[in-house]
């Protein structure tokens, strides 16, 4: 999914946000000077057009729900994965 959105024209990914130091998506995000993190809340001030759920957690998907920027469109992950599949 990172790598579809980096090479997307009128995408601009601003971080990527992983517990886990050696994913895939942040050893990518390294890559192209990606902002990386372990924790999401801090981009929560940030002015995000949209945010892609991963974890799967429902309750990580209510808190992102609670505290994005207004206006942010989210991205649950079964919706995520479906993408990527269908890509």
């Amino acid at each position: 999914m990172l790598k579809l959105l980096h090479e997307a024209s009128g995408f601009d990914v601003v971080a990527v946000i992983d517990v886990d130091d050696n994913a895939p998506g942040l050893q990518l995000a390294r890559k192209w000077d990606i902002a990386v993190g372990r924790d999401w809340r801090p981009w929560m001030d940030e002015p995000l057009d949209l945010i892609i759920e991963t974890t799967g957690r429902a309750d990580v998907l209510e808190l992102i729900r609670q505290q994005a920027p207004k206006g942010a469109n989210i991205v649950p992950s079964a919706v995520a994965r479906m993408m990527a599949e269908l890509v």
